[in-house]
């Protein structure tokens, strides 16, 4: 795409919205959700999909494009990026904010 002064990330946000089923949504890709976004890129980093080589974090994107796509706000975007951080993690390590 190469929208100019947007991030990967952003640029994503808004090929999901466009996409998206019931058209775009007035879900706003904010800092939270950029910084949800790769806090689930750092913390799976090295996991890939079961019996594949598909790196884990192409289940964190579908799961945040169908919440999107079911107009979920900024809150549920960020849980669908990070639904499977604290139990793949083991639960124990502090998150960094």
């Amino acid at each position: 795409m190469g929208l100019p002064n947007l991030s990967i990330v952003e640029e994503i946000a808004i090929v999901l919205n466009e996409n998206s089923a019931s058209g775009p949504t007035l879900v706003a890709w904010s800092q939270d959700i950029t910084r949800a976004f790769e806090l689930g890129v750092e913390l799976h980093r090295e996991q890939v999909r079961k019996g594949t080589n598909i790196p884990y974090v192409s289940h964190l994107m579908a799961v945040c494009a169908i919440v999107m796509e079911y107009g979920g706000d900024r809150d549920a975007v960020i849980a669908a990026l990070l639904h499977d951080a604290a139990e793949d993690q083991g639960g124990m390590r502090p998150v960094p904010r």
